[in-house]
């Protein structure tokens, strides 16, 4: 018999006995096993893959012929999304899942450009800074949501569509706006014409320090100190607009009674 064939009896045992080792330490130069656990630089490792390393080089190197890539494998997963690849290749990171069968993208997934910083959620190719990009829906694809509540966010081709939770369950104390004074604190806001100092565009708002001295709720300072106005909400204009609607009918009205006065005096 081959002397190569006698070996494959006692080379398979012996990987038998290396998987099944448990309660005691196997080390080879920085690799440990013990139990049902790896350590790499760490002789007792805490999880089932534990990399240590107390130098300021890096814990983990990936390299392939022309990109680096994990793939991480989830067995309870349905079919086509159990496994998410990390990519990184020709200057872009990317995380996508991929179809179990035909090891193909299902989904453009995160990519972040390294060059420029850019970041693409549901493309692969990011124009800006940031894009989110969904073109199988004509729906909302952007979501912001705190304690307070849920807005979500629609693209359409003459503008955005902003949709915040309104419901009655999540507010108290409630009451009828009062549409005179929102009318009357929106006036009391002076707007300015002027020129972005960075980029020299002109636009049209507010001056804080202004504003600070009226309406200081509206006013906060961030990271640096500079001021920051909390624009004027949506319900607020519509506030406005009923306050005015409701004082030109008023006037309306008196201007067809003084009407209807002055042909009565001229009738007789």
């Amino acid at each position: 018999m081959n002397k190569h064939l006698k070996l494959i009896p006692c080379v398979a045992l012996c990987l038998v006995a290396l998987l099944v080792l448990s309660g005691a330490a196997l080390a080879q130069g920085t690799l440990f096993v013990e139990g049902d656990k790896v350590g790499i630089g760490i002789d007792i490792p805490l999880y089932d893959l534990h990399v240590y390393n107390s130098s300021s080089s890096a814990n983990l190197w990936v390299e392939g012929a022309s990109s680096g890539a994990m793939e991480f494998v989830d067995g309870d997963a349905p079919a086509n999304q159990g496994i998410a690849q990390f990519l990184s290749n020709g200057g872009l990171f990317r995380i996508r899942g991929i179809n179990d069968a035909a090891n193909a993208q299902t989904v453009a997934g995160i990519s972040l450009e390294l060059g420029t910083g850019d970041v693409g959620v549901g493309t692969t190719g990011p124009a800006l800074r940031l894009e989110v990009e969904d073109t199988s829906t004509n729906g909302a694809i952007l979501r912001l949501q705190n304690g307070d509540g849920t807005c979500d966010l629609d693209p359409n081709a003459g503008g955005l569509t902003w949709s915040c939770s309104s419901d009655l369950s999540l507010k108290s104390n409630v009451r009828p706006a009062d549409t005179r004074a929102m009318l009357e604190n929106l006036l009391d806001m002076s707007l300015y014409d002027y020129e972005v100092t960075v980029s020299g565009d002109r636009r049209v708002g507010f001056i804080a320090q202004e504003i600070q001295e009226n309406h200081p709720d509206r006013v906060s300072a961030d990271e640096d100190g500079t001021l920051m106005v909390q624009q004027p909400e949506a319900a607020e204009l519509l506030g406005a607009v009923q306050a005015l609607h409701t004082m030109v009918t008023d006037l309306q009205q008196k201007v067809t009674e003084l009407e209807a006065e002055l042909a009565r005096e001229r009738a007789n």
